[in-house]
């Protein structure tokens, strides 16, 4: 390891293999093996912020990506080996507390639980200030080499008010089900979120199933709807457009509390093959003072 290296000194896009738009950490203040800390400036012009909100995915994208800096630091300057993709395998026990605000600086800290054989284990808090937004557990796992980043989509060409969940797809039908909903949609492999994650081999991120889900759940309610906890997310397979033109979004066991809360179980596949396992907490959504 070079002891010279200052981590906030680090271009964060050459630790990443996700480009711009979809880059939702500004730079690291900490690295080491046992963690990261990160530091990011909620911009206005944010996929996940285009309410003037920053949203649960883009929370949850946050946590996850700075995770795989920190994979990507110790890859490149303490393994003095290649980056690698690092994809979310489950986001577990995650409450949101608050949701950070366009021009919030939002200070992001995980700490290593376990690491063997690809997978890392992480817990995470993102804070404003002394405020505390987010605590969760994450996991992700390496998959594959990072792409020619060379070939990433430049943000002026993505359009600062292009909204990454609902740009991503397209939704052709709904049904009652005997135990819940069910959801037809079509993805757009033209979307330029397949052009960010990842160059050359694109995949639906995780935290956008998670949205996807919420939309579902929020046109059964017939609510505006929020993530406001995960209870437990695990990411099945990897969901290429390449690979696949539809999915179906199916939700069960929805419930509501006293306060308005709704909890859903919501799996996401094509035939036989799924792709996430969703429980979760959806709120209204706050609507802008």
């Amino acid at each position: 390891m070079d002891n010279k290296i200052n981590p906030s000194d680090i271009d964060i896009h050459t630790l990443l293999p996700q480009q711009e738009p979809f880059v939702m950490i500004g730079k690291l203040t900490a690295c080491s093996e046992e963690g990261v800390t990160t530091e990011t400036v909620i911009k206005p012009s944010n996929i996940f912020a285009a309410d003037g909100r920053f949203h649960t995915a883009g929370m949850v994208e946050n946590i996850a990506q700075s995770c795989a800096a920190r994979m990507g630091y110790v890859s490149k300057y303490i393994k003095h080996d290649d980056i690698k993709i690092g994809v979310i395998g489950s986001v577990r026990k995650l409450k949101i507390l608050g949701h950070p605000k366009a021009g919030d600086t939002i200070t992001t800290k995980t700490d290593i639980i376990d690491e063997v054989m690809g997978v890392t284990l992480a817990v995470a808090t993102i804070s404003v200030g002394d405020e505390l937004m987010a605590k969760g557990q994450i996991k992700l796992a390496e998959s594959g080499a990072a792409p020619d980043m060379s070939k990433a989509v430049k943000p002026s060409e993505a359009g600062a008010d292009v909204v990454a969940h609902k740009s991503i797809y397209k939704f052709l039908s709904s049904e009652n089900t005997d135990d819940g909903y069910l959801e037809t949609l079509e993805l757009d492999p033209e979307c330029f979120i397949y052009k960010a994650h990842f160059p050359e081999n694109p995949v639906t991120p995780g935290v956008v199933i998670l949205q996807t889900a919420c939309d579902a759940l929020s046109r059964q309610q017939g609510s505006d709807l929020e993530i406001a906890a995960i209870k437990d997310a695990r990411f099945l397979n990897i969901l290429s457009p390449k690979d696949t033109k539809t999915v179906e979004v199916s939700l069960s066991g929805i419930a509501t509390d006293d306060d308005g809360n709704v909890t859903a179980q919501v799996s996401v596949s094509h035939g036989d093959t799924v792709f996430a396992n969703i429980k979760f907490t959806c709120t209204e959504k706050e609507k802008e003072k």
